[in-house]
């Protein structure tokens, strides 16, 4: 099956992918003759692209902890394309709502999930933690609507909205939720279960990942994980940059939720990430 764009790109991805995609989130194949998800994914122009390129070299640093998390998890992998949807891979991404970090977290969810939310450390930012404490609460949504697509849709409307919607329509059926004349669910949520299926399109399309080198994000990654590098308690950013010979930007590149001049302590641990290599450089001095 192809699909061709405005720009006349060619998307070029299987029927079967296709319906492999939808059937991790528990879609029935039938939400293929979806008129608003054929227009968005009919219509995938050279904007749509480079934000999907884009978002991937942005994630380059950090995709692999990510792979190794979720894969670690029975969370589908398309839920990576759920980040990339709700913060485009950028690690301080914040929202007019306060919402912040990869997986725009709320600080009471944030600290209901365990992270530290406060002036000196924002672990929202922090791509492991953050990851982490989002596969537990995409985990507690599955035992509680046991449908991945639903999953989804909690994570964006809240499950309150989304217990309304079902109670309301009086089943959980994907295509009656999102029927724009009932209005059941809010329409930047409808749109955005159809939005990550649609990222994920694009990264089955071997053409567009392959000829971008952006093959990483298959699980065939190139660049190296983070790797943690425990420190003294107290020890400023740039004094670790004068003594390990790296760069102060470096530094705050892997670590954004660090927001004093100092490392702070976290649960008697004072740490910070850095890329494999340095990291176990580092590491094997000590």
């Amino acid at each position: 099956m192809i699909f061709t764009t405005l720009n006349a790109k060619v998307l070029e991805i299987s029927k079967q992918d296709e319906i492999r995609i939808l059937n991790s989130l528990d879609i029935n194949p039938s939400f293929m003759r979806d008129y608003e998800y054929n227009r968005l994914k009919n219509n995938i122009d050279k904007v749509t692209t480079k934000f999907f390129l884009m978002s991937l070299r942005r994630g380059q640093i950090f995709l692999p902890n990510l792979h190794e998390i979720i894969g670690n998890s029975d969370i589908p992998n398309i839920f990576l394309y759920m980040a990339m949807t709700e913060s485009g891979f950028i690690l301080d991404a914040k929202s007019h709502k306060n919402a912040r970090g990869l997986w725009q977290l709320m600080p009471p969810t944030a600290r209901k999930l365990g992270l530290k939310v406060n002036g000196v450390i924002d672990e929202r930012l922090d791509p492991i933690k953050s990851t982490e404490a989002a596969v537990k609460y995409l985990d507690y949504l599955h035992k509680r609507f046991k449908k991945w697509y639903l999953v989804a849709i909690a994570y964006n409307c809240g499950e309150g909205k989304l217990h309304s919607a079902i109670k309301k329509a009086r089943t959980d059926d994907l295509l009656t939720l999102l029927n724009p004349k009932k209005g059941y669910l809010p329409r930047e949520t409808r749109n955005y279960i159809r939005r990550i299926i649609v990222s994920a399109l694009l990264a089955f399309d071997r053409t567009i990942i392959l000829k971008n080198n952006a093959q990483h994000l298959f699980g065939n990654c190139s660049s190296q994980k983070l790797e943690k590098v425990k420190l003294k308690k107290g020890a400023s950013i740039s004094k670790i940059a004068k003594r390990y010979h790296i760069s102060i930007k470096e530094i705050r590149k892997c670590n954004p939720q660090i927001l004093s001049y100092r490392v702070p302590v976290v649960n008697n641990e004072s740490y910070i990430y850095l890329p494999e290599p340095i990291a176990n450089k580092i590491n094997s001095l000590k």
